[in-house]
């Protein structure tokens, strides 16, 4: 089993301009307050307005486009779906609970046996 991620550089590229924006916008919210109340607010609103048009692209692109703006890309190959389960008992554990099980009477020792055997041939 293998897993593998790789960020996205378009995703990258967002988040720096989306950041850099943020703190420009918010350098220059305060520059304007200094100056005027009304300059800071038109200031801020201008630099909210960037930032929700950046993430209505953003999302666009994932919705509407073939590839999207991945965040991270993952491939995964061999093993099972019970690889990932981790309610699945590890393999010594399950041969300890059908030992108890023999021991204490639950399962004969043909049951038993082709128990075993089923645990024994899976994948591990």
């Amino acid at each position: 089993m293998r897993f593998r991620g790789q960020g996205s550089a378009r995703q990258s590229k967002f988040s720096a301009v989306g950041g850099l924006i943020a703190g420009v916008g918010i350098v220059l919210t305060l520059a304007g307050l200094l100056i005027t109340p009304a300059a800071g607010i038109v200031i801020f609103i201008a630099t909210w307005v960037v930032l929700l048009l950046l993430t209505l692209y953003q999302s666009a692109a994932n919705v509407f486009g073939d590839r999207g703006v991945a965040h991270e890309v993952s491939e995964f190959s061999g093993g099972t779906s019970a690889d990932l389960d981790p309610e699945t008992p590890d393999f010594a554990e399950r041969l300890r609970e059908l030992q108890a099980l023999k021991d204490d009477g639950f399962i004969t020792d043909a049951e038993f046996s082709r128990k075993r055997a089923e645990i024994l041939a899976e994948k591990w």
